[in-house]
């Protein structure tokens, strides 16, 4: 390189961006409030989630309301009364989250 010539600098103990480890807490500025627990629902659509994106109810399927897991997966399923088929699909998942058994109660 030619004396004098723009050379790029790395520090060795700059922090990285996509460090791994806790999260910094949101400072007192920036912090949202908590949100209102149950489902959330705008009364123009079919669809009802609850706070953390899960679909909880969806009335063009005449499916009153949607259990979730710890997991993330769908435990039952309650269908409104009058609706042809079982009222309540139940699934049990082994411990690596694979589905094991899907039974349909009337």
């Amino acid at each position: 390189m030619e004396k004098g010539a723009a050379q790029p600098q790395t520090e060795q103990n700059e922090p990285s961006e996509f460090c791994e480890g806790p999260s910094r807490p949101a400072s007192s500025d920036t912090a949202r409030p908590p949100k209102a627990a149950g489902p959330k629902k705008t009364s123009s659509q079919n669809y009802v989630y609850d706070e953390i994106g899960n679909l909880v109810r969806d009335s063009s399927e005449q499916i009153e309301e949607i259990v979730w897991n710890v997991q993330g997966k769908v435990q039952e399923v309650h269908f409104e009364a009058g609706k042809p088929g079982p009222s309540v699909l139940q699934y049990e998942y082994d411990p690596m989250g694979n589905r094991l058994a899907k039974k349909k109660l009337n």
